[in-house]
């Protein structure tokens, strides 16, 4: 699908911090999907620091993408998984960051 159409819901949060290379629980806020929709989340910081092996997968998402440095501004990590039940999704992403974090959720039917 090449068009808007395809989007059923969305979300997004940020939270700034000035602690650096600890481990905090990122949540995009609540969506639900319609059913069999493909859910994807992902999470971003202004810092260089992502990807140490204490980050947690939200729990039932698979195919972790991540950068583990780079410059300012640039989106991080992200994965995704298929909503088969229509259920409420809130994923807590436990993540190892620094500054100022944003996570967004999407699912797409």
């Amino acid at each position: 699908a090449t068009t808007s159409a395809v989007l059923d819901q969305s979300n997004q949060t940020s939270n700034a911090t000035s602690n650096q290379g600890q481990v905090y629980n990122v949540q995009a806020g609540s969506i639900t999907p319609t059913v069999g929709a493909l859910v994807i989340m992902g999470a971003g910081n202004n810092g260089t620091l992502f990807g140490s092996s204490t980050d947690t997968l939200p729990t039932g998402f698979t195919g972790e993408r991540k950068q583990t440095s780079g410059a300012n501004y640039e989106i991080v990590a992200g994965c995704y998984k298929l909503n088969d039940t229509g259920s409420a999704e809130n994923p807590t992403w436990g993540v190892n960051l620094n500054a100022y974090t944003g996570a967004v959720i999407a699912s797409f039917v």
